[in-house]
């Protein structure tokens, strides 16, 4: 979907620049500050090797060598920095990028400049085999979506194949916490490459943009009922929270954390007055019905029960992301990692091309559970190439055996598209990308204000309930606003969360 020029600088061209300039890294910042050396799995030759590519010439990934076509277009002097003369032309600058002259820029003239690296800019127009056509559910809530939770049923739209590049790839590094996976620094092109997330948010996900990201440790699963109850036991008979009509509130008894099964009967969580519990053969089920405070209150419980330092101050919830413990994922940390350490091309979902329903848990995947009492979620991992039992698992369904294939990347994380929404850490601004830091990126200051006048938080991965693929394609970033208030007939029904950590030699 186009957009005028205005309207990508919000308020304003001078707006725009503005916050360029706040986004750009100052020198001694904190990639001067890196030690590739000490990273996992780095060593001193890679290291000098990576310092010799960025001192190639058109190597730099920085603002001097930027690919976001803004900051290039803005930048004419190409020195990395807006002078007061840049700046006061910044209008005509950003004409320069409207190539057809029709005062809107599509998403084709915000793509990346040419020459980076393979796979990274717009694919080839190649399509899949068109025998492998599947139906999945149908388009985004605002396109003629259902109400009904099957979703509509409609043909899957061609969709560009995978196809050669030089191969740029990363495998995962050692973890020392159970369940987690290390995910190894780098830098990636963030963003949609295939055109295909326009119809959603009008084209929140570009420019693409060059980000680099340090080492983590992140959770191979989504957190589960049984874990979430542990935390709500702990946080009651500590009171750490309080519980009302259902709904459990931090200790404050405003700042709401989740819904039980009193409350909402999608919840999996019950509530007898003394003590929560979790519902028989739902142990392993993603925690649903919660909301993002809900999500960060958790991760300072297990910060502390495992002797780390809590992230998110409970006054205001801003995170110290220097401290060791459990938080969510940045939307940069996330992508980067859904998307498997490949990047000789870049994939629609984290296992490659194909939209697989033997894969994830989307709308109509005719999974064993898609039956009976919501929420319609499957086991966290269920999707793991393994023929499952109906005696181990007491799905709904008639059906005594459920075959699935193997869902996870190579980086051996599961459920990164769809079964339920994932909580991140950052605001949600439609028109982030353009004005993103390239290290690091931890999401705006302060969110964008939907329709009712409040910010929200960005969720990731798709669900099980609606949408083509469930929305479970790895670049699709879908602000809560629409997945909560938005919704009010079942509000918050498929959105949980997963956890991720500093890697212990990241400063």
């Amino acid at each position: 979907m186009a957009r005028s020029i205005l309207a990508l600088a919000g308020i304003g061209a001078s707006t725009l620049v503005a916050c360029v300039l706040m986004a750009q890294p100052p020198r001694g910042s904190r990639r001067d500050r890196m030690e590739p050396p000490n990273r996992p799995g780095g060593s001193a030759a890679q290291s000098a090797a990576q310092t010799r590519e960025r001192a190639t010439p058109g190597a730099d990934r920085g603002p001097r060598g930027s690919r976001n076509p803004v900051m290039r277009a803005l930048d004419i002097d190409r020195d990395g920095e807006l002078s007061p003369t840049e700046i006061a032309r910044a209008v005509e600058a950003l004409k320069t990028l409207d190539k057809d002259g029709d005062g809107d820029l599509s998403r084709e003239e915000l793509r990346p400049a040419e020459g980076g690296r393979g796979g990274v800019g717009r694919p080839d127009d190649r399509r899949p085999p068109q025998g492998g056509r599947r139906r999945v559910g149908g388009g985004d809530r605002r396109g003629g979506q259902r109400s009904d939770p099957r979703g509509g049923v409609g043909d899957l739209r061609n969709v560009p194949s995978t196809h050669p590049a030089v191969p740029i790839r990363r495998t995962a590094l050692p973890s020392p916490i159970p369940g987690f996976v290390g995910i190894p620094g780098g830098e990636f092109e963030m963003g949609d490459h295939h055109d295909l997330g326009g119809r959603e948010h009008r084209s929140d996900e570009v420019p693409i943009h060059t980000v680099r990201v340090d080492s983590f440790l992140i959770a191979k699963t989504e957190a589960t009922n049984r874990q979430y109850c542990e935390f709500l036991n702990s946080a009651v008979s500590s009171n750490g929270a309080v519980v009302k009509d259902g709904l459990v509130y931090a200790s404050d008894g405003t700042t709401l954390l989740c819904e039980t099964h009193q409350s909402d009967r999608a919840s999996s969580i019950t509530w007898d007055g003394r003590s929560f519990a979790v519902l028989p053969y739902r142990n392993d089920h993603p925690v649903v019905c919660i909301r993002w405070h809900g999500a960060a209150a958790y991760c300072n419980w297990l910060s502390l029960q495992k002797d780390r330092e809590p992230c998110y101050d409970s006054a205001t919830w801003k995170c110290d992301y220097s401290n060791n413990g459990f938080r969510l994922p940045t939307e940069a940390e996330w992508e980067y990692a859904a998307r498997g350490g490949r990047y000789d091309h870049y994939t629609i979902f984290p296992w490659g091309d194909d939209p697989d329903s033997s894969k994830a848990n989307w709308p109509n995947s005719r999974d064993p559970f898609e039956s009976g009492s919501l929420a319609w979620t499957t086991p966290v991992g269920f999707y793991n190439g393994k023929l499952h039992r109906k005696e181990d698992h007491n799905w709904p369904s008639e059906q005594e055996t459920y075959q699935t294939s193997d869902g996870s990347n190579a980086y051996g994380l599961y459920d990164m598209s769809g079964n339920v929404w994932e909580w991140t850490g950052d605001w949600y601004q439609h028109n982030y990308y353009v004005t993103s830091p390239t290290d690091n990126p931890h999401g705006p200051e302060k969110g964008q204000p939907m329709r009712d006048g409040k910010p929200y938080r960005v969720l990731r991965s798709g669900s099980w309930y609606n949408g083509q693929w469930g929305h479970g394609r790895v670049a699709n970033r879908n602000p809560s606003y629409y997945r909560g208030p938005d919704d009010p007939n079942h509000r918050y029904y498929h959105i949980g969360f997963r956890l991720v950590l500093k890697a212990p030699n990241t400063k």
